[in-house]
Order: C-alpha cells, then sequence, then structure tokens
C-alpha cells in the first residue's frame, strides 16, 4: 500500500517502513483486544473484581472476596435450573453487602431490570439513600444517564439507565407498590417485618404478588433473605421448609469427617465448648467434632469454610428452588467469633428474650413460643427437684394465683347434686429472671364467701415462708379469679384485703389470636353499685410467658418440689398453644382436664405484673434483687465444663403438697448438665453463671445475712 502512494504522490524520498509496522502493530492490537468481545464473568469473578469496599465500612476494606457459604448463592442467580433462592440467615454474615454485590451484578454488568423490596417505603428510601446512592459516584458511573427533553427523569425510587437496566425500591406494607412494574429480577429483603405480613385488608400474599412481578420473563429469578423471627408466622421460614434446605458442610481438619456444625447440647457428644474464668468470662472456645469427637479451634475455621460444601436436605415442593443457611458461627466478623457468642449464651441467664435473639441471629432458627416443645406432663415433671427450703435461694418475691370452681365433683348429673365450690391457690417464687419456683398448692374447699373457707385461705395466704438461710418471706401480690358463680363473693373478698394486695381478677375477651400491650392493666374496673373493683387481665399473654418459661431447660429452669403428685402435671399441662391458618395465636384446653394448675400459675404470674406495676420496689427484679442481696443462686457447677455437682440434699424442705383429692410422690429427677444447646426444635438450656456476694457452706450456696420481708 505505501509502495502505491509513493509512486503517486513522489514519497520515494521518505523511508515509511516504521510507520508501517507499527501500524499493523496497531491493527493486530485492536483485532486481538480492543474488538475482542470480552471473556464471560460470573457473579463471583465480576464481584471480586468490581467492588471495593472502603477502610472505614468493613474489618476487611480493599476488594470484596465473598466467602465459602457466599459465592454457591451467587452462582445460583446464573444457574438457568434456579427460579428463587431463599436465605435462612443469621446476623453478621455479611448480607448487606452481598445483596449490593449481586444488585450492581445485575445493572451494570447484565443490565437486567431489578425490583428491591423492603418492608415499608421508608425502609427502601432509607436503603438506597445509605446503601446504594453513594455507589453512583464510582461503580454505577459510567450507566448513570442524563434525562433529556421529554426523557423520563430518575426518582429515589425508579431509575433507569443507559444500558437499559432499571431499579425499581418498593415497600411491601403497600399492596398496590407491586403495582405496574415488570422486572427480570425480584430482590426482597427482611421478609420477617411486619410490612411483608398479609392482613385481613389485603389483596393476597405479599410475597407471592412480588414474585407475580416477573411472569414476563423466562429467566426471572427471586431472591430472598431475612433473620428469621417467629415459627408460627415467619414467611422466610415458610419460604425455606419449600426449598431444598440446603445445609453448609465442612469437614474436620484432624479427622476429615464432613457435617454441619451444630450448636449441640449435654445430650450430644458434638458441639460448641468453651471454658469460662473465674469471672464467669469465656476464655476459650471450641468445637467438638461429630465424628471421632476431635477438638476445632477457631483457628481452623477460614479454612474449613473456604472448603466447605451446600448440600441439600430436602425435596422442594417445586424444582428450581434453592434454600440456604447462613448460621452466624461461620462467619469471619470480630464479633461473631466463637468465644463471643458462647459468652452471648452465657449471658442468657434465663431471659427468654435474649434466647430468642440468639436463636434467630446466631441460630438462624426461627424462635417457637414454645421453645419447640410440647407441654407435656412427663417433660415439666423432670423439673421437679428437692428444695433445701421452702423457699430456693434465688427467690426475690412470692406471689400467688387463686382459680377459682364453682363445681368440683357435682352437677356430672346434669345438676341434680349440689355444687360443690372449691378455691385451688399456687403459690410461686419468682427469680431475678421472673423464672418461676413453684412454693406449694393447695385446694380450698368451700364457696367464697363462707367463713371457714376464707379463714383457711386466708392461712396459707398470710404464712411466712422461710429460705435456708433463714430469710422469712411472705406472700406479697395474689390474683383471685372471679370465675364461676362467685364473682361478688370474690369482689368482695379482696376488697377487704386490699392492702395486702389481694386482687380480684377476669380475663379479658380480646380478639382471637391478639393480644393487649400489658397483662396487668393500669386502672382496675369498678361496680356502681357497690363500688367494689377487679382487674381485667390478659390472660392469652400471661399463658405465654407462662409457657414460655416451662420450656427452659438447664440450671435457669422453672422448678417445682417434688412432694407434687403426679395429677398436679395433668392440670398444669391442660392447654396448648394454637395457631390457626391466618396465624393467630391462642391457648385451647386439650382435653376434658380442667387445669387448676395451669390457670393457678397464670394468675400467679398476673399477681406478679400487679406487683411490678404497683410497688417501684419490685418494678425491676434485677434491681430488687440486689438490694436484697440475692445473688443467681443456680445449682452448684464445675465452671470449665458446666456440669452440675452432685450435691443434693438427701431431704427435701420444700412446703408439702395440700391436694386433698390425690396422692402421689414422683421420682426425683436429676438436674441437667449444662452445655451447648442443639437448634430450637430441642430446647436450648440456659446457660448458669457463678454466685455473686453469697457464701459457701457445705458445698451450698447460702446467703450471707437473713433478711425479713
Amino acid at each position: 500500500m505505501f509502495e502505491v502512494l509513493q509512486n503517486e504522490i513522489g514519497f520515494d524520498h521518505l523511508d515509511l517502513s516504521e510507520s508501517e509496522r507499527l501500524l499493523d502493530v496497531a491493527l493486530d492490537d485492536l483485532r486481538n483486544n480492543t474488538l475482542q468481545i470480552p471473556p464471560y464473568l460470573n457473579p463471583v469473578e465480576w464481584i471480586e473484581e468490581n467492588i471495593k469496599i472502603p477502610q472505614g465500612d468493613t474489618f476487611r476494606p480493599g476488594n470484596l472476596k465473598l466467602l465459602g457459604f457466599q459465592r454457591p448463592v451467587a452462582l445460583d442467580m446464573m444457574d438457568a435450573d434456579v427460579d428463587q433462592i431463599t436465605v435462612l440467615k443469621g446476623v453478621q454474615v455479611g448480607w448487606s453487602t452481598f445483596m449490593k454485590g449481586i444488585l450492581f451484578y445485575g445493572l451494570k454488568y447484565l443490565g437486567v431490570k431489578i425490583a428491591l423490596a423492603q418492608p415499608t417505603k421508608g425502609d427502601a428510601e432509607g436503603y438506597f439513600k445509605d446503601q446504594i446512592k453513594p455507589h453512583f459516584d464510582d461503580i454505577l458511573k459510567e450507566i448513570i444517564r442524563t434525562p433529556k427533553k421529554g426523557d423520563i427523569h430518575d426518582t429515589w425510587d425508579e431509575w433507569r439507565f443507559l444500558n437499559r437496566a432499571a431499579l425499581y425500591f418498593r415497600g411491601a406494607a403497600s399492596d398496590d407498590a407491586f403495582r405496574r412494574i415488570s422486572v427480570q429480577w425480584m430482590m426482597g429483603d427482611e421478609l420477617d417485618a411486619d410490612g411483608w405480613k398479609s392482613t385481613e385488608r389485603s389483596q393476597g400474599d405479599k410475597v407471592a404478588m412480588f414474585m407475580a412481578r416477573g411472569s414476563a420473563f423466562s429467566n426471572a429469578k427471586m431472591f430472598l433473605g431475612s433473620t428469621p423471627v417467629n415459627r408460627e408466622t415467619s414467611l422466610i421460614y415458610r419460604e425455606w421448609l419449600e426449598s431444598d434446605q440446603r445445609r453448609f458442610f465442612v469437614s474436620c481438619p484432624h479427622c476429615g469427617e464432613r457435617q454441619v456444625l451444630k450448636w449441640g447440647s449435654d445430650k450430644t457428644p458434638y458441639g460448641f465448648r468453651w471454658k469460662t474464668n473465674e469471672h464467669d468470662h469465656v476464655i476459650d472456645c471450641w468445637y467438638v467434632c461429630e465424628g471421632e469427637g476431635c477438638r476445632i479451634d477457631e483457628y481452623h475455621k477460614q479454612d474449613m469454610v473456604e472448603a466447605g460444601e451446600f448440600v441439600p436436605t430436602a425435596i422442594p415442593t417445586r424444582p428450581g428452588h434453592r434454600g440456604y443457611h447462613w448460621p452466624r458461627w461461620y462467619s469471619p466478623a470480630p464479633k461473631a467469633c466463637w468465644v463471643d457468642i458462647a459468652q452471648q449464651w452465657l449471658g442468657i441467664k434465663g431471659d427468654t428474650e435474649k434466647l430468642k435473639e440468639f436463636i434467630n441471629n446466631c441460630m438462624a432458627e426461627p424462635w417457637d413460643d414454645l421453645g419447640g416443645e410440647t407441654l407435656d406432663p412427663e417433660s415439666i415433671r423432670s423439673l421437679q427437684t428437692k428444695y433445701r427450703a421452702e423457699v430456693p435461694d434465688d427467690v426475690v418475691a412470692l406471689t400467688a394465683g387463686v382459680d377459682t370452681q364453682s363445681n368440683k365433683e357435682g352437677l356430672k348429673d346434669g345438676g341434680i347434686s349440689d355444687q360443690l365450690a372449691s378455691r385451688e391457690i399456687t403459690i410461686v417464687g419468682w427469680s431475678r429472671n421472673k423464672i418461676p419456683r413453684v412454693i406449694a398448692h393447695h385446694v380450698v374447699e368451700g364457696e367464697p364467701g363462707d367463713a371457714s373457707a376464707d379463714a383457711e385461705l386466708d392461712a396459707i395466704r398470710t404464712k411466712i415462708y422461710r429460705k435456708a438461710d433463714g430469710t422469712e418471706m411472705k406472700i406479697l401480690a395474689t390474683a383471685i379469679d372471679m370465675g364461676g358463680h362467685y364473682g361478688d363473693q370474690t369482689k368482695a373478698y379482696a376488697k377487704a384485703r386490699a392492702t395486702s394486695r389481694v386482687w380480684a381478677v377476669k380475663g379479658r375477651n380480646n380478639a382471637l389470636g391478639t393480644r393487649s400491650a400489658l397483662v396487668f392493666p393500669k386502672k382496675p374496673s369498678r361496680s356502681r353499685k357497690t363500688g367494689t373493683s377487679w382487674y381485667m387481665i390478659d390472660t392469652q399473654l400471661a399463658k405465654d410467658f407462662v409457657g414460655r418459661c416451662l420450656t427452659i431447660r438447664g440450671p435457669g429452669a422453672s422448678s417445682f418440689p417434688h412432694t407434687l403428685p403426679e395429677t398436679y402435671f395433668d392440670d398444669l399441662t391442660a392447654e396448648k398453644l394454637m395457631v390457626d391458618k391466618k396465624g393467630r395465636r391462642y391457648w385451647k384446653r386439650k382435653g376434658k382436664n380442667t387445669g387448676e394448675a395451669w390457670d393457678c400459675l397464670v394468675y400467679a404470674y398476673a399477681a406478679l405484673c400487679g406487683l411490678q406495676a404497683s410497688s417501684s420496689v419490685y418494678r425491676d427484679l434485677n434491681l430488687a434483687a440486689e438490694k436484697l442481696g440475692i445473688g443467681d443462686a443456680l445449682p452448684p457447677h464445675d465452671p470449665e465444663t458446666g456440669e452440675l455437682l452432685d450435691d443434693a440434699p438427701a431431704t427435701s424442705l420444700s412446703t408439702a403438697s395440700n391436694i386433698k383429692r390425690t396422692k402421689g410422690i414422683q421420682k426425683q429427677n436429676e438436674p441437667l448438665r449444662h452445655g451447648a444447646e442443639k437448634v430450637q426444635a430441642e430446647v436450648p438450656k440456659v446457660a448458669p453463671k457463678p454466685v455473686a456476694k453469697r457464701k459457701k457452706q457445705g458445698g451450698r450456696v447460702v446467703s450471707s445475712t437473713a433478711r425479713r420481708w
């Protein structure tokens, strides 16, 4: 070519060979590089190459490197056989950063239309401003468009990009939020928040309505993630159960056993174990292998997670739905280290709200109001123990619950026989964590208003009860049921003893499945005719609390004196928590058992709520315990292994049950050894804490001085 130009123009005197060589090199580079279609990058490759985390935003700044349990989920976004991904996750597992990476990959690299739904419109706007908008100046800068005259302008909740991608932010709380949009990817976050729940006025299931937004695309995908909350109403858990339920398997670095790391329990040879110092601070934590019992230390975690593999554990209800479980202990986050997790477990100390938080946020499992356990007589009977005295050492306050019955034995022949009225009373001690210690249960025959029967009830109610160190305690509040045909007599009895905090109570008639804010009302109801008062209590809310307490096991569990007969536990488990199709929870009798023991315990808790509402001293039982010098007097245990010491008294000093209708003695059940616990389906044990400000005598923890209430 250059020779022709030289002949026509006369460039014989110029040497253009070097220019010709450079042009050939440039053309080769253009053909081999610039004009070549770039190699395809899967989500993991693109995210790790393009997403950079600033120094102050994470403990691992720089290019984002996905974790071993995150990569399989990212790759599924491009699997043609997958149409839905459900992630059941704990906290501190890198979810927010991971979701942003997937979102940016779809927008910038693939150019797809995406809808991202948060529980409410406010949540969606906040997520956009905090998580997405800052990246308009870096990651998304190249595809941000400048609308021309006549073009649709972008708003915070609707964005259109140069590569034809689009991003819509929506709040699930509004049924109309999902209308009018058609997208290829549907990303839903925090599914267990209230905004996602359908109401009676909703047009349908919100998750289903969200998924319908992708019906126009043959390769549409729905991506859902959330920390689960309550088992009965959890949407993320519902979706997880319909998936193939993939669990993350890792190999033991010593024996090679493939296993899912589980919290474990004192009954399992595997699980997390730890060592504490004299202050009950966790100083070491490790995992006991399920195969050979090998000790797996946390420094093995990174290598195990990187080589881990998700394995399906169920058959999905439809093909293409994959579910992933992300518990917190696989994460490398500083606050997800095993020592911190074990310390959080030890901090539960019988607090059901803290236990719920641990199960949801750490184990990534939904909370069951009954701890995954049915209240059955044998289960509750295992909580019987021999008290060292009438009142266990850790009791802060005593209350009583009284159930009034119009007829115990009569009226079985259709009303021909005379009625046989009676009242049953349970005296309950409450620990600083509001865990019940049943002291005694009595039956008082005779109708309310009868002088002899009232005197017998007064004798039980005003009796002085003692701890092992001689501390004397009296019942501080009593709630008496107004049921049966003796409402006026019960109100009169309570009015005459109002200065002793004796209250007549009646269950509030709430709509099915609903709960009030408080068990005990701020103000009483009053009769205009007699001037007597009574309190409308939320028995369903009270039963929720008592039911949860009865499912806790280990040193922090509820306790019952071993002198109670078998029939007491039949009465105590007469009701069951029911959940209907709409997720409404309510307690219902299981059979013909009238459940007086259950009602009495519920009323005793209502009395505690009334006591806390009326007395500043007992408003916070933890503070009351500190002021009164009462520590966490749990059974003695080895601080290193958590095993209970064989230190039970030879004979029980608890108040004998005075149930006249039945007799029976239960076998003593040995207390459960402390240890890490299994998943929510098998109720987690409450970890013990060394007793503070207490002396030891004869291997038992006792108070340093006697106190009188």
